[in-house]
């Protein structure tokens, strides 16, 4: 069991808790609590409340909701922050995932914008940054490089890189293990633009995660 307001998030607030059906809330919800333990961290003055736990949580457990918990024990940290901000290369961000530090060792750390991920579950638009850094994660913990060995690797890129999202937005880094973060965002939030642009791809994803999104629409 989650506390009541940990519920009305997910039932008012995460767009994908009321696709699920009955024995995958069930999960989503215990993913959440697991998930929600870890070390969330504010920055720059930025209150970490059971909200935004809740948020990134559900996240996380979507993305392993064929899948276990478990293969985000790697995660120990969570950075939030307010809002977008500069990158160490001086870039205008809106998450990173690291895959280890001197300081972390091999544990992996999640830096996000708080008002990105709360624009990703209000948009079903191709572009979830929550989505996109956790696949990261995900990556890390299945052996990386997920993708990348597949025959159409070259050209599954090649579709995707600059491919029109939203607002002016596209596409803009398909290389290395960006090709799974950017492919997960599509395959969550627009399965069947996914589909459309090669099937090998999106059945590629569902072996990977274990879940046909098309029964979330």
């Amino acid at each position: 069991m989650v506390p009541d307001a940990w519920r009305h998030v997910l039932e008012r607030e995460f767009p994908y808790f009321r696709k699920l059906n009955a024995g995958q809330r069930v999960k989503l919800v215990a993913d959440v609590r697991v998930f929600a333990a870890k070390d969330f961290v504010g920055l720059d003055d930025f209150v970490v409340d059971d909200r935004v736990r809740v948020h990134v949580s559900a996240t996380a457990a979507l993305l392993v909701a064929g899948l276990d918990i478990g293969l985000f024990a790697h995660v120990r940290r969570i950075e939030m922050c307010e809002a977008r901000y500069l990158d160490e290369h001086g870039n205008i961000a809106e998450g990173h995932y690291v895959y280890a530090t001197p300081a972390s060792g091999p544990v992996g750390v999640l830096h996000l914008a708080w008002r990105s991920v709360l624009d990703g579950h209000a948009r079903p638009d191709g572009a979830h940054v929550g989505i996109h850094e956790l696949a990261h994660a995900l990556d890390h913990a299945l052996g990386e490089r997920l993708l990348q060995q597949h025959e159409r690797c070259d050209a599954w890129r090649q579709s995707l890189s600059g491919m029109p999202l939203s607002g002016g937005l596209v596409v803009a880094d398909v290389e290395g293990p960006e090709l799974f973060a950017v492919a997960s965002e599509l395959f969550f939030e627009r399965p069947m633009t996914l589909m459309r642009i090669d099937p090998a791809l999106f059945f590629a994803l569902v072996d990977i995660y274990q879940l046909d999104p098309r029964e979330l629409a």
